[in-house]
């Protein structure tokens, strides 16, 4: 039973981290307006510090999972994560301290370094991401709203290939923060969403000391024990395209992780071997955006706002 948990506490803070995270990446737009606002947005967490209460819901097999976090910030890149709902995620924390990462598990009362070292990461110039973007993506400024009680531009993201999510982004017009994000298909069904429900730019007492563990460390293998060769999917979606390959180090687990995009959405393919060695969990689930299964000694998760023939026509291709 205690296993079941963790692997549940592993998917779930899989998907709202990855909700969370899922900002956009500034790129060509039709409207002038758009442009000045989406590199902004993306220049905000470095600029701006902020303090605030949000919800962020995500729909596993169509039931809705909604968090309510409390989320502190202090620019330039430092940001503390904390759950209060639902349940099984009630009192994780997680840290991001510039390069460093760390998650904090109270059903152990310990916190874990998450060790991330990019083995093969790609560079583009920026006309070159600004095309991988137009020619996935319509991205226009489609009016205003008000979010947290603060008036908010709105942005919206439609695909240009069938399979693919529509995005839209609350931005604040002072501070230029996303303040919200909406994943939908294209037939209007929500897939994930997270919006603030308070927030506060620039409080002056911060500390510094939030964004360290204070605890107990839990042990983790040397990553530069990692071994791995990658094995890599022969078949990608139109419009993705490699951006990067790391080693991480999470619950004892040794991985390589591979990453695609296509400017606004990302996939990730995780590899481990499957042997008793490496600490790993084992476990065989599909749950919404994520696919994990065993083939040739190694485990393998691969996690994508996609549908689920795509991640399954991705999985059949990796060799």
């Amino acid at each position: 039973m205690r296993q079941l948990k963790m692997i549940g506490l592993r998917l779930i803070t899989t998907l709202f981290l990855a909700l969370l995270a899922a900002t956009f990446v500034p790129g060509a737009v039709l409207a002038a307006s758009a442009i000045d606002v989406l590199e902004r947005a993306e220049e905000a967490p470095r600029r701006v510090s902020y303090r605030g209460f949000k919800t962020a819901t995500v729909y596993i097999k169509g039931c809705p999972t909604t968090a309510i976090l409390k989320v502190v910030h202090l620019k330039p890149d430092k940001t503390r994560t904390e759950y209060f709902t639902p349940a099984l995620l009630a009192g994780v924390i997680v840290i991001e301290n510039g390069s460093e990462l760390w998650r904090y598990n109270p059903q152990e009362n310990e916190w874990e370094p998450i060790h991330v070292r990019s083995i093969n990461r790609q560079f583009y110039s920026g006309d070159q991401h600004i095309r991988t973007i137009s020619n996935n993506y319509d991205v226009r400024l489609i009016g205003t709203d008000s979010v947290a009680g603060r008036p908010a531009y709105v942005i919206q993201a439609i695909p240009k290939y069938q399979g693919e999510s529509i995005r839209r982004l609350w931005i604040d017009r002072e501070f230029f923060l996303i303040m919200g994000t909406q994943i939908e298909k294209p037939n209007g069904l929500v897939v994930s969403s997270s919006r603030f429900t308070e927030l506060q730019f620039n409080p002056d007492d911060i500390s510094a000391a939030i964004f360290k563990p204070g605890g107990h460390v839990k042990s983790v293998p040397n990553d530069e024990s990692v071994n791995l060769q990658p094995m890599k999917p022969t078949y990608i979606p139109k419009g993705y395209r490699l951006v990067g390959i790391s080693h991480l180090i999470a619950d004892r687990c040794r991985s390589l992780h591979m990453k695609f995009s296509n400017g606004v959405n990302t996939i990730s393919l995780f590899q481990h071997r499957s042997d008793r060695k490496t600490y790993c969990k084992r476990t065989d689930k599909t749950t919404s955006g994520i696919l994990t299964w065993q083939r040739s000694g190694m485990q393998f998760t691969l996690i994508g706002d996609l549908p689920r023939a795509e991640l399954q026509k991705i999985a059949d291709s990796v060799r």
